[in-house]
């Protein structure tokens, strides 16, 4: 029998054992990762320099988690000099040891192997990787190594990663659609998430028609319309209610798209998905501002609302 954390242990000695506070700390994170800090760089010799920090770090699933914080130093083992034919990909990483051979905070860099198209090394069970750096061909110091790849970050159970997408548009004028139900890729990104999470994708413009009798001016006839598609793509396929065409004439107005979307961890790419429908004027799109009036830039951004479950 345990106790809860924050309680004391009583007269026999029954408390609360390491095994169940790291399955407390457990519930606090959805994932081990870097939480703060630990940004490494380079060295005049062949170790890296890990800046003081802090990663939740984990032996295994079922060994829960810790919290461990590094005050900042050289990793505990040095590399190689970089190959004389090709690059490589070395890991610095944290491991907090939970008394398998001993029980303190790590802080090594696991070397890759030299190739014409380097990979990230395979790594020890227990270890967050706190930066990737690419060891050029020849490179006598880890000075000469350069910042490549991504790491994790550790994420509160309940907590968000704010936006992560923001592109936008500036241009006043007509659509650049250069025939009727073709394809426009535009306001092109892509994120990195470290879980599954559910995202919120916006788009948001000011629109009208073109004038019939000179496309390079908004209308200002109200009985000229144009119709045009706009629907928001993850990694090259539509959202689904992510899209809609838009009926504009002679007034300025606002349009949107707003869907949400559960997104599995992993790189993923953004962009808005545009058409004419055949039918009507070109539209033309508004983004000015003058002494009475101001109109935004056309605009897709991407918010993370959360974990996925």
């Amino acid at each position: 029998m345990t106790t809860a954390l924050g309680v004391a242990a009583d007269s026999n000695g029954v408390g609360l054992d390491p095994l169940t506070h790291r399955q407390i700390i457990k519930r606090e994170w959805r994932n081990p990762g870097v939480v703060d800090g630990l940004q490494p760089g380079g060295r005049s010799d062949l170790q890296y320099n890990v800046p003081g920090g802090m990663a939740v770090c984990s032996m295994s699933d079922a060994d829960g988690y810790t919290k461990a914080y590094w005050p900042g130093g050289p990793t505990e083992n040095t590399v190689d000099p970089g190959d004389t034919t090709y690059n490589r990909i070395d890991a610095i990483y944290i491991m907090a040891k939970t008394g398998s051979d001993d029980n303190t905070v790590h802080v090594m860099v696991q070397q890759g192997t030299p190739s014409a198209s380097p990979a990230v090394p395979t790594m020890p069970a227990g270890a967050i990787v706190v930066g990737y750096r690419l060891m050029p061909a020849g490179g006598m110091t880890t000075n000469a190594a350069t910042p490549t790849g991504n790491i994790d970050y550790a994420i509160p159970t309940s907590g968000t990663m704010g936006r992560l997408c923001y592109e936008t548009e500036s241009a006043d004028g007509p659509a650049n659609f250069n025939g009727k139900d073709t394809d426009y890729f535009s306001l092109a990104s892509s994120t990195w998430l470290p879980t599954d999470r559910i995202l919120e994708f916006r788009f948001s413009g000011i629109a009208c028609a073109a004038a019939h009798d000179n496309p390079s001016q908004p209308t200002v006839n109200a009985d000229q319309m144009a119709c045009w598609y706009a629907g928001i793509q993850l990694d090259n396929a539509d959202i689904p209610g992510g899209g809609a065409q838009f009926q504009v004439s002679r007034a300025w107005q606002p349009v949107y798209l707003n869907v949400r979307r559960m997104v599995p961890a992993g790189w993923h790419s953004i962009r808005l998905r545009n058409h004419r429908v055949p039918w009507g004027e070109n539209v033309y799109f508004i983004c000015r501002s003058d002494p009475y009036q101001t109109y935004p830039p056309r605009t897709l951004e991407v918010w993370d609302c959360g974990v996925a479950k």
